[in-house]
């Protein structure tokens, strides 16, 4: 996907490069592609091991939870008192 957007743009000869409405519309497909939730993970470095990735995933999952924990209660006292959850 990254080499999509930045295909043609790294090249050494201005003229070969794509304009930039060309970047954009190239972006804009890819980003429509995405689900909501491919956007919102996490970046993985190509050289994370296996321990360093479960770190930085739980890492990731307690600070979404910490800052979305109003939020959470809410849907969780629903789901305590049975009814449904109307999220988005």
């Amino acid at each position: 996907m990254e080499s999509s957007v930045r295909g043609g743009t790294v090249q050494m000869d201005p003229t070969k490069r794509p304009n930039m409405e060309k970047v954009i519309v190239r972006f804009d497909k890819i980003r429509r592609s995405l689900s909501g939730w491919k956007l919102r993970s996490r970046v993985v470095d190509d050289d994370e091991d296996g321990f360093e990735r479960i770190t930085r995933t739980c890492f990731t999952l307690s600070s979404y939870a910490l800052h979305h924990k109003h939020e959470l209660a809410s849907i969780e006292s629903r789901i305590m008192r049975g009814n449904r959850c109307h999220c988005h």
